[in-house]
């Protein structure tokens, strides 16, 4: 069947250029690819992904919403769905929805981090510290947690931005010239 012979070639094409960040020519591939039912949710998956590597996030959650739909509880659709949903402005959403899958799996050193940097994403960069420490406490020298000190830095330096902004200008008046 030579439809499907080019879904698949349209597939890897997609997969290639993703492979090397040539988002723009993956995103056109993915598209082709998504028309025959055995590439259609792969297509879907990496489309998404590519979009959101152009930084184009409404579309991005456009393309996986029906993967979502399909399936709520598969944790790499539910996941990148977050992720999207914090990057395009609804980090509050994105965090409910995340921690329900952190709740279900308390064990998954991973599952936590992601979180973690979620709740940096919202802006709620305590409880992102407090998670981090509970998760460097669980599970020491965890290959999944590799980069959450830069995590930690982030969350902290953005409190420490917020505090400075939120300080009174406290430098003294100018004295007046006496005449």
């Amino acid at each position: 069947t030579g439809g499907k012979r080019m879904a698949a070639e349209y597939y890897a094409l997609a997969e290639g250029y993703a492979e090397i960040s040539k988002h723009d020519k993956a995103i056109v591939y993915y598209r082709k690819a998504a028309r025959w039912p055995a590439y259609e949710n792969a297509s879907r998956y990496g489309l998404a992904r590519s979009l959101a590597m152009t930084g184009d996030y409404s579309g991005a959650i456009e393309a996986i919403e029906p993967l979502l739909a399909e399936d709520p509880d598969n944790k790499l659709v539910s996941g990148a769905y977050a992720f999207l949903l914090a990057k395009s402005g609804k980090a509050d959403e994105a965090v409910a929805l995340y921690k329900r899958f952190y709740d279900e799996s308390p064990d998954d050193p991973r599952a936590g981090r992601d979180y973690a940097e979620l709740l940096v994403l919202a802006g709620r960069n305590q409880e992102a510290i407090d998670l981090v420490a509970a998760l460097k406490l669980r599970f020491p020298g965890a290959e999944a947690l590799k980069d959450v000190d830069a995590l930690e830095t982030r969350a902290k330096a953005a409190i420490e931005e917020a505090a400075k902004s939120a300080a009174p200008d406290t430098k003294p008046e100018p004295k007046a010239k006496k005449s």
